[in-house]
């Protein structure tokens, strides 16, 4: 993991892994933000500061460079469903929710069953103001999540560690956005 990735476009499965295997933010977004200096115009490499600081908000300055890597990830590829509804979410968050409405409905458009995207739908629903739009929204990504993988199998135990919690904490934070909608909004 410490020796140097090549300088290639190839290399972005290598700096996806290194950022995942970093100990910390800091480090994640240090190795996120040197692929991204080898790699400007590579959308995979652009995603990584957004991975290597996840869904926790960061510094004003990570903010910034978190909107700027997925504006220019969603410019370079236009059809990339992750990086517009990522980007819809980073503008939900920065309060610009206007902007994210048209990104994630074209990423709905490329993939209407991402559940992932219905759930970003959801908040920017609820930035605007829609309570029940949110709240269905929610279910319908709720109702798109695969089922959990079976502890006790090998191959969930193989694919387990962090990737495997990860997902498990995503799944977790729908579901609990979904019980927050369903009490503010019943019916």
């Amino acid at each position: 993991m410490h020796e140097p990735v090549p300088d290639a476009p190839a290399q972005t499965e290598a700096w996806e892994l290194r950022v995942h295997l970093a100990e910390g933010r800091q480090q994640k977004l240090a190795a996120a933000r040197t692929a991204v200096g080898l790699h400007q115009d590579d959308p995979g490499s652009l995603l990584l500061v957004d991975a290597a600081l996840a869904d926790e908000a960061g510094t004003a300055e990570e903010e910034e460079l978190r909107l700027s890597s997925l504006e220019r990830a969603a410019a370079v590829a236009p059809d990339n469903s992750w990086a517009l509804q990522r980007l819809a979410r980073a503008y939900v968050r920065s309060s610009q929710g206007v902007r994210a409405a048209p990104l994630v409905r074209r990423s709905l458009q490329l993939r209407p069953d991402n559940p992932g995207a219905l759930d970003t739908f959801a908040l920017v629903a609820e930035a605007q103001g829609d309570c029940r739009a949110a709240r269905d929204l929610q279910r319908m990504a709720v109702e798109r999540l695969p089922p959990p993988p079976d502890p006790s199998k090998p191959a969930a135990k193989e694919a387990g560690g962090a990737a495997h919690n990860d997902a498990r904490d995503q799944i977790a934070a729908m579901r609990a956005r979904l019980a927050r909608y369903e009490a503010r909004c019943p019916g």
